[in-house]
């Protein structure tokens, strides 16, 4: 088990948070740019395959947004703006191509107040679907991240965030704000923008892979421990990165 870890670094800070607290705007399929984006899903089998891209706008108010993906990836980008835009891309396998769009077609995703997670069809033997995100948001949107099979982005960020992945890699760059997430056989990758942290602190953690790339902060101090786990192997030579 790897952990990199912040302290706060500036006293009474304002934290100004962000949710999406209305109903939908609007939704629609995309195309496109975002071809390419369905594009990455292709492989060379015979397998039957489908893929679209759909996009959502809703309002961003105080709170909290949880998102949840299924076999995919989430990836964040904070931008001066007074919304939430939601691309998500629904892809299928299975037999037939007509089979993978019966199952993209019942994929249903309704993004509510405070939750975007999509629901979907039972599948059969060597059948599958997916959605992964990308979203637009408030550099203040406080959120909580979850997903399985898929990586977990922040860039450009500075609110409270909490996020965990299995199987799949991290990658935070220039953010700052409350940050604390989690990790199993994915990696690490942070880069830290600035000289200082802004905000209450980041803890990341990662179970199997470790801390791929550190950069950012050349006034930080490197404290680093070990310790031997015979009963947990996964954690042998566990790690803890502070930055002061």
């Amino acid at each position: 088990m790897n952990r990199f870890a912040t302290g706060q670094a500036r006293v009474g800070a304002l934290v100004v948070t962000a949710l999406l607290a209305a109903p939908m705007v609007g939704a629609a399929q995309r195309r496109g740019a975002d071809d390419d984006w369905c594009r990455n899903e292709q492989s060379g089998d015979d397998r039957g395959r489908a893929c679209v891209v759909r996009e959502f706008k809703v309002p961003a108010t105080a709170g909290t947004l949880s998102v949840a993906g299924t076999n995919g990836g989430i990836n964040v980008e904070g931008e001066a703006r007074g919304d939430v835009r939601i691309l998500a891309r629904i892809s299928a396998n299975a037999e037939t191509d007509a089979r993978a769009k019966e199952l993209v077609a019942a994929v249903q995703l309704n993004p509510t107040l405070d939750q975007v997670e999509a629901t979907g069809p039972q599948t059969r033997n060597r059948e599958g679907w997916s959605v992964s995100y990308r979203l637009y948001v408030p550099r203040a949107l406080n959120m909580n991240l979850r997903t399985t099979n898929g990586g977990i982005s922040l860039h450009d960020i500075e609110s409270k965030v909490e996020f965990r992945t299995t199987n799949g890699g991290v990658k935070l760059s220039s953010v700052n704000g409350d940050v604390k997430g989690q990790t199993t056989n994915g990696g690490v990758d942070i880069d830290l923008a600035g000289r200082f942290w802004n905000g209450e602190g980041l803890d990341v953690e990662d179970r199997l892979i470790g801390i791929d790339r550190l950069h950012g902060r050349s006034h930080c101090r490197h404290h680093a421990s070990r310790r031997e786990g015979a009963a947990h192997p996964e954690r042998r030579g566990a790690r803890r990165f502070l930055l002061e």
